[in-house]
């Protein structure tokens, strides 16, 4: 039923149509057609024209893109360009000063060795008397004086501007060097605790009643101290090596034999009187040289205990 009624719906709508074009007149007819495809060919001219502006506002865009792209690049490159000369401005600026603080830093060095061995009838400082005192060695801050009464150590914060002129003295280097010299004190200080603690060891292992339990003990502790030495030699050498950058007379002992970085507790440096040179930071190396010593002397006893007690167990099996 639906489908007779669609096809229904069809014809009457062709025979209407038939029924208009059969009342319209031809001329009417021609003229309305001619009309029509006037109509149609002003659509056509026009469309033409949308297509040909279209066409070109694409092609203008594509231009004015390019346009911008091409600025863009040029201002980065400008851009870049100018950053890689700041950028050498400023590494070169940073050479220049890095070499200032070097000439700066063996200036000050020149000015206090320059110092060294100069003589003072009498020296009052604060509540301290020197008579004959002798400047030993001037750090950043502190003077070291040998008098009649002994060896003195004088801050130069507490003398007068003269003398703290002549050493180029500040109070901000004098305050780094200070915590510097507390800082490696301490260091030398963990390093005799560390033989201390070695020699207690030992006086425990001696107390111990078995030869054999004491004989384990000490094979246990003689490969310990080994590593211990082996550990304070590197302290000994980076404290050596960052005093060398410093000051320039251990730079060059550094070069030279008289600096033994496998067994730097007997470097000529420090052992050697005549070949010291007159300066602070020698107290840090002669602590650490010094712990050095004091575990070697407890390796070799614990050495020599170690084979007293294997020859006599020995001799019991």
């Amino acid at each position: 039923m639906r489908a007779k009624s669609v096809n229904h719906r069809k014809g009457l709508a062709v025979l209407s149509s038939l029924m208009i074009v059969c009342c319209v007149p031809k001329s009417e007819h021609e003229g309305l057609r001619g009309e029509f495809n006037a109509l149609e060919e002003v659509k056509n001219q026009l469309q033409g024209k949308v297509d040909q502006l279209t066409a070109a506002i694409g092609q203008q865009q594509k231009e004015n893109q390019a346009s911008i792209d091409a600025a863009v690049k040029e201002a980065r490159s400008e851009a870049e360009g100018q950053i890689r000369e700041k950028e050498d401005e400023i590494l070169k600026v940073q050479g220049e000063l890095e070499m200032l603080k070097k000439e700066f830093e063996k200036f000050k060095e020149v000015r206090r060795t320059g110092m060294v061995d100069r003589k003072y009838p009498t020296l009052v400082v604060k509540n301290l008397r020197m008579t004959d005192a002798v400047i030993k060695n001037v750090s950043a801050s502190t003077v070291k004086f040998a008098h009649s009464g002994g060896i003195s150590s004088v801050r130069l914060a507490d003398l007068g501007s003269d003398m703290q002129w002549e050493a180029v003295w500040t109070a901000e280097e004098a305050e780094q060097h200070e915590k510097y010299i507390t800082a490696n004190n301490a260091k030398a200080a963990q390093a005799s605790q560390a033989a201390n603690t070695a020699n207690e060891i030992m006086l425990a292992i001696k107390d111990k009643g078995q030869s054999e339990r004491r004989a384990e003990e000490l094979r246990k502790l003689v490969p310990n101290l080994t590593q211990l030495i082996d550990a304070r030699r590197q302290d000994l050498n980076d404290a050596f090596e960052r005093l060398a950058r410093q000051y320039s007379r251990l730079a060059e002992a550094g070069n030279s034999n008289d600096w033994n970085r496998e067994a730097p507790e007997a470097s000529p440096l420090l052992v050697d009187w005549q070949k010291r040179p007159a300066m602070q930071g020698l107290r840090e190396l002669d602590a650490l040289a010094s712990g050095i010593k004091a575990i070697q002397k407890q390796g070799s006893a614990a050495v020599d205990e170690l084979s007293r007690l294997e020859k006599s167990l020995d001799s019991t099996r």
